[in-house]
């Protein structure tokens, strides 16, 4: 991970104004982080390159960009940020080259708010994993 002094936020990028509204909301709910919505993949990069986000949900299937082109962009910039993708309809190599290009979790349209819970539990849960183990290894530290 680059960097430990992650950000309290959570980017979400979808292209259906609806699901991005709705998704905010939940995330708001079950967790004490901001939240970024965004409809342009373009955007959320330019936000990418100015501040440490903590993690990225991401629809696949998008106009202009796509979510696997967004992921090679995201990874590009900065390694260790968990990103979520999010399709209705995709096929599994689609699916497979997001979990090649750096993806961490997945989310099948139409989720559950249950599953939308889960799965950014476990990436905190992940992040927190690698922020202790990290930071028991402090720099000079024998092991």
């Amino acid at each position: 991970m680059s960097s430990l002094n992650m950000e309290q936020t959570v980017m979400i990028v979808d292209d259906d104004l609806e699901i991005l509204k709705l998704l905010e909301l939940k995330i708001k709910r079950a967790t004490a982080f901001d939240v970024i919505a965004l409809s342009d993949p373009l955007k959320a990069i330019d936000i990418l390159k100015e501040r440490n986000i903590l993690l990225v949900m991401t629809d696949i299937n998008m106009p202009g960009m796509t979510g696997v082109e967004l992921l090679k962009e995201i990874y590009a910039l900065k390694k260790g940020i968990q990103v979520i993708v999010m399709t209705a309809g995709t096929t599994t190599m689609n699916s497979l080259d997001c979990f090649r290009n750096g993806a961490t979790d997945f989310l099948v349209k139409p989720y559950q708010d249950k599953q939308i819970v889960e799965v950014v539990d476990n990436c905190l849960k992940r992040l927190n994993r690698w922020k202790e183990f990290i930071s028991s290894r402090k720099v000079g530290a024998s092991i």
